[in-house]
């Protein structure tokens, strides 16, 4: 399970350097989508690879909706603002979707495994 991990921090970490390539670009909404979906992501993967899930979760959704946000309020005017907002929607869908896929709900109440 952590070479699982393992590899989503690296394509989240990837995500966010693309983000923080785009950095100089006209519109910065698209930029912080990326880097802010990137960043939450890896340390979403981190903490589930640590075992603490239920932190991981909150991390990736608080990423999602934080990348949402950013996305549609530095969204710039005009022909572009339509794909800025749908770009962003995606990577925050595609971060939930990956965090309630990759953290499952434990049955001890507590968010952890269960494992000793």
């Amino acid at each position: 399970m952590r070479v699982r991990y393992g590899f989503a921090v690296l394509v989240f970490l990837l995500m966010a350097w693309s983000g923080a390539g785009l950095a100089g670009a006209d519109s910065p909404g698209l930029p912080l989508a990326f880097l802010i979906g990137g960043v939450a992501g890896a340390a979403g993967s981190i903490a589930a690879m640590l075992g603490r899930r239920r932190l991981a979760r909150t991390v990736m959704l608080a990423g999602a909706a934080t990348a949402a946000v950013a996305g549609f309020a530095f969204a710039p005017g005009g022909v572009d603002r339509g794909f800025v907002i749908g770009a962003a929607v995606l990577v925050a869908g595609l971060l939930a979707l990956f965090a309630l896929v990759s953290t499952p709900r434990s049955t001890t109440g507590r968010g952890e495994t269960g494992r000793s």
